[in-house]
């Protein structure tokens, strides 16, 4: 005789297994029609639509175009949250599909359709699933993740998440092979600060560089000085990094010294006290270098994103269910952070959370066309595997699979 895990085991599987083609179909449709940072009221709208038609879903008011809906149970128990992020992001796509973006200079170039497809089958599975629910699972579809603060600060201000467990958030990365779950406990985003750094110092003619206080050279000479902090003042065994990404000036004429330049570029670290002590370094050797110019600085510092901090109970629950109900495999634990930046901090900022990955790598291309590029693709096969473990991590905690 079967186990009420065993029985429970096969339902799911075959619902998972029942819309393995919607999935697809999704992530198409939402491909084809991607709509820009605080803009994404046709994809909420068609979202909406979508939970609708699964049945059993409530909506909790939010501000628009976000959207947050619930699947709550007979019976009392566990309060868990999956997030998945809503917009695309301003580049021409150059790849040629059948649905490739439809809106110029629009494209889904980050896998939010890949998220947003992946949430809407777990929506599927959890509405055939209510009277094995105990407790209550929240789908958040979230605004503007590609531009700080993000629509994750609406969400968090209805207080709808005040009493959650735990929220988890499964993002695409075509650098891992195609449907494998990769996460780590501790830090696995990096915090992201943007800089500027405005040198004034006295324009003046080539022909004179002697009475002038020439920006370029002190200009230069902070960049190279930067890259020493990272090289010399801080522990190797961290990962952080300090880039500069823009050097500019109003002058346009090849023939005079300018008396402004402007640096712009970013920090990105994984715990606290380097992001502190790196950002007063940075001053420090600024203001110094163009002191010794007789040069005047003003720097302004603009806070991102904070780091993604894992739990790790919960880093290594979602190792135990890829092992477990996923293909062998299909799971590896990262060695190291991203030093990219996402919104999920937010929410790890205030609950126990679990940012994972979902390799999605082509097999057929020598390129990887990392995340933001014009040629960014997945495997769509890797989509079912994606599902396949939001559902059981969804069952373990919410259906009292053991």
């Amino acid at each position: 005789m079967l186990s009420y895990s065993n029985i429970l085991k096969r339902s799911l599987d075959l619902e998972i297994s029942s819309v393995a083609d919607r999935l697809i179909d999704w992530r198409r449709h939402l491909h084809q029609h991607p709509e820009l940072s605080s803009h994404e009221y046709q994809t909420r709208e068609y979202i909406r639509n979508s939970l609708i038609d699964c049945g059993n879903f409530i909506f909790y008011p939010v501000k628009e175009p976000n959207l947050i809906a619930a699947i709550k149970g007979n019976k009392p128990g566990s309060k868990i949250a999956f997030k998945a992020d809503l917009d695309a992001l301003p580049i021409q796509e150059l790849v040629n599909h059948s649905f490739s973006s439809s809106v110029p200079e629009v494209m889904h170039a980050c896998g939010h359709d890949a998220h947003i497809a992946i949430l809407l089958g777990l929506a599927n599975v959890l509405s055939k699933m209510k009277d094995k629910i105990e407790g209550e699972i929240i789908l958040i579809f979230q605004s503007a993740e590609e531009i700080p603060p993000s629509g994750a600060d609406d969400i968090i201000s209805t207080h709808v998440l005040d009493d959650i467990e735990m929220i988890f958030d499964l993002h695409v990365n075509p650098e891992i092979e195609s449907g494998i779950i990769a996460t780590k406990p501790g830090p696995i985003t990096a915090s992201i600060d943007q800089f500027e750094i405005e040198i004034t110092g006295q324009g003046g003619h080539a022909s004179h560089p002697h009475e002038s206080i020439d920006t370029i050279v002190i200009g230069s000479e902070i960049v190279l000085a930067l890259q020493n902090i990272i090289s010399r003042k801080t522990n190797p065994l961290t990962p952080r990094i300090l880039t500069i990404t823009q050097f500019m000036t109003p002058q346009l004429t090849h023939g005079l010294i300018p008396s402004k330049v402007i640096l712009k570029g970013n920090l990105r670290t994984v715990d606290d006290d380097s992001r502190y002590n790196i950002k007063k370094l940075l001053e420090k050797m600024a203001n110094g270098i163009a002191d010794a110019y007789e040069a005047k600085t003003d720097i302004r510092m603009l806070a991102g994103y904070n780091a993604t901090i894992n739990s790790e109970d919960l880093a290594l629950f979602v190792e135990k269910v890829a092992r477990e109900y996923l293909p062998d495999g299909s799971y590896r634990r990262l060695a190291m952070p991203y030093l990219v930046g996402d919104s999920f901090s937010k929410y790890t900022d205030h609950f126990p959370g679990c940012f994972i990955s979902l390799g999605v790598k082509l097999n057929n291309i020598d390129t990887i066309e990392y995340c933001h590029s014009n040629r960014f693709d997945i495997d769509e096969s890797s989509l079912q595997n994606g599902l396949k473990l939001l559902t059981y991590i969804a069952a373990r905690k919410t259906m009292s699979l053991l």
